[in-house]
């Protein structure tokens, strides 16, 4: 993804230098927002690459159960659900 950077061309859909040269469509057939995640942490923040996966893979975690967590009160809310007080 880091040497993809430079292309400046969203999506990307083809990994030039996969393949052993000859190019792959990887970001085609796999979500690309975890890569970007991941690019976004090691490019802003300043991680290593290892440290930037784990802090993606751990931030949508956490926002997962978060999002969850309000989609299950905005849903109670509107069906007007029971709520345990």
């Amino acid at each position: 993804m880091q040497a993809l950077a430079g292309e400046r061309s969203l999506p990307r859909a083809m990994g030039s230098r996969l393949g052993f040269g000859y190019g792959y469509p990887f970001y085609t057939f796999y979500a690309p927002l975890v890569y970007y995640a991941g690019a976004l942490f090691h490019f802003i923040v300043g991680l290593d690459y290892g440290p930037a996966t784990s802090f993606s893979f751990y931030t949508s975690l956490y926002l997962s159960g978060l999002l969850m967590y309000a989609l299950v009160y905005v849903i109670g809310r509107r069906e007007q659900w029971p709520r345990l007080e």
